[in-house]
């Protein structure tokens, strides 16, 4: 059996006379909508947006940072900038970055910024009701790795809902394609956080790239800085050897003093030959601590601010104009819809007859 296209055709009709003769119903729902996207936009609180750009300077030389310098004139990534971006990109995302900045200190030092946060996006609320966080007090931790098992809680509820609530964004700035390739990041990376409190929104992003900065630094360094640390300790401990001998050396003079024969000085003799063998030892290893010391300065990469957030920060807002603007046209909309489906169930009947058994 055919669909009747008059009878269709005729339905469409009977629906469209009803909605114009509800107009009016529609046009009281937007009004409402009107009212409350009005009211909703007088008393919605802003978001401050906290932005910061960084540059990645690594160190090279030879015949490495050579090609690179060509490579990179060319446009031409030669791998490690790359990798090294996206060590960076991956600790800003990471939960031990994420909870470092949490358990800096706020302001004054009363709290930390973990707790703010908690408080500003009402985590705090859940934890309320929550039996785990029963008894928590707010972080006390100067660490990530000394929290407590409720510390720990917490830091994964936030760290959770900053990556899933899009406040909270970090990326490689890209720029624009040439002849070798397609799409090749220029060096710069890009955090930003947003909040309704200004001062926090400044706060967690500058600990955030503070935390980044540290663990990155550090993590680089690592080897050389504890071959410096060793070459260090052996200084010093010939430094301090050095001199006991030569105390010992001057004693065994003074005891051979207006001894004629030579065996009366072996003595003195032998400690002269170790404090010239010590002398040897330590001008060596002075200047293995000096190459060390050039190397660390060397490996440490540079990590150079670009802009910061500064005092007022860009306001995201929106007046009651645009919330009622907003509000009318969704509750016009879902007051047309509203009698549609209102015309539909009143026909129901008919509509069922117009489909072809």
């Amino acid at each position: 059996m055919e669909f009747n296209t008059a009878n269709i055709k005729q339905f469409f009709a009977d629906l469209w006379l009803y909605v114009r003769h509800k107009f009016r119903v529609i046009l009281l729902i937007a009004l409402v909508g009107l009212v409350l996207g009005a009211i909703y936009g007088a008393r919605y609180k802003p978001y401050y947006k906290a932005s910061l750009s960084f540059m990645l300077n690594e160190s090279k030389s030879g015949a490495a940072g050579g090609l690179a310098s060509l490579a990179g004139q060319l446009g031409i990534g030669m791998g490690s900038p790359t990798l090294n971006e996206d060590r960076i990109l991956y600790l800003l995302g990471s939960r031990k970055i994420i909870g470092e900045a949490l358990l800096l200190p706020y302001q004054n030092g009363t709290s930390k910024i973990g707790d703010e946060i908690a408080k500003v996006f009402k985590i705090n609320e859940a934890w309320a009701v929550d039996t785990t966080m029963q008894g928590f007090q707010g972080f006390l931790a100067k660490n990530i790795e000394t929290c407590s098992f409720q510390e720990h809680y917490a830091i994964s509820t936030i760290y959770d809902f900053l990556l899933k609530s899009n406040r909270f964004h970090f990326d490689a700035l890209k720029k624009k394609g040439n002849a070798f390739v397609s799409n090749q990041t220029s060096g710069i990376l890009l955090i930003d956080f947003e909040c309704r409190n200004e001062q926090l929104s400044k706060a967690f992003l500058e600990a955030i790239f503070k935390a980044t900065e540290s663990f990155y630094v550090d993590a680089v360094t690592k080897s050389l800085e504890d071959n410096y640390t060793l070459i260090s300790s052996k200084a010093d401990s010939i430094k301090s050897l050095l001199k006991d001998k030569e105390n010992e050396t001057a004693i065994a003079a003074d005891a051979a003093f207006n001894v004629f024969k030579n065996q009366g000085r072996i003595g003195e003799l032998r400690a002269r030959k170790e404090v010239e063998l010590l002398n040897i030892l330590y001008a060596e290893i002075v200047k293995n601590k000096e190459i060390a010391k050039f190397n660390l300065d060397q490996s440490k990469p540079g990590i150079q601010v670009i802009e910061q957030p500064y005092l007022p920060l860009e306001k995201k807002d929106r007046t009651a104009i645009v919330w009622g603007f907003l509000g009318f046209t969704a509750f016009l909309f879902f007051g047309f819809g509203l009698l549609v489906a209102i015309f539909i169930l009143i026909n129901f009947k008919r509509i069922s007859s117009l489909i072809p058994s």
